[in-house]
């Protein structure tokens, strides 16, 4: 009898973490909050798979929050981009683009809208990217008329030029580059553009500025 009720406990307890699984939200532990003295720290610790999970997931520590997607470049699907509140400018801490943690006062905390990218519909255009991380493949290489259109085969068809030297960054037609260009880096806007920044000529590129750096 004892072992048939130690094997009756063991599969109740068993099928009550099936049910708190089960249960769990599918877009939970995207945040992680913790108090530091008077402020709450909201740490990122996952990707957005569901944004009405993740703001609940939030909710239930007292925040009152939004989560919104907005278009993203492929590789940001599911980050957190962006966050702003209705009381100034929130503490963001933030590196390679993405958001790594938010502050805010514990006492009195403001309302969160928090960002995270979703893919773009169509030929819409991103509000969140960065340089593809595939470009470092590319950069330093000749601008030739085949690299040219192997990058719009990839990257197009639209293009959008910009030409990198010590004054900085300007925009320039494909008919001003010159032989000789190297690419620098390749920054996607939507489905079908992306920005190719290139030096001109011989130039060398500004030190720090290419993807590959």
């Amino acid at each position: 009898m004892l072992a048939v009720a130690v094997a009756t406990t063991i599969a109740v307890a068993a099928l009550a973490i099936m049910a708190v699984q089960q249960s769990r939200p599918a877009g939970a532990e995207v945040f992680e909050v913790r108090t530091d003295n008077q402020s709450l720290v909201i740490n990122v610790v996952g990707k957005v798979e569901d944004p009405r999970d993740a703001a609940t997931e939030l909710r239930g520590h007292g925040l009152e929050v939004d989560v919104v997607g907005v278009p993203a470049a492929p590789w940001l699907v599911g980050e957190i981009v962006a966050v702003a509140s209705d009381d100034g400018e929130p503490a963001v801490e933030a590196s390679g683009g993405l958001v790594r943690s938010v502050t805010v006062d514990a006492s009195d905390p403001p309302k969160l809208t928090i960002n995270y990218g979703r893919e773009a519909r169509g030929d819409e255009g991103y509000e969140a990217t960065s340089s593809d991380p595939e470009c470092a493949d590319r950069a330093g290489s000749t601008l030739t008329d085949d690299a040219i259109a192997s990058l719009r085969r990839t990257y197009g068809p639209r293009l959008r030029w910009q030409v990198a030297d010590s004054q900085g960054i300007r925009e320039a037609q494909e008919a001003e580059l010159l032989p000789l260009s190297t690419v620098v880096d390749i920054v996607p806007t939507s489905p079908v553009e992306s920005i190719v920044i290139v030096t001109n000529g011989v130039n060398a590129a500004p030190p720090g500025m290419t993807c590959a750096s």
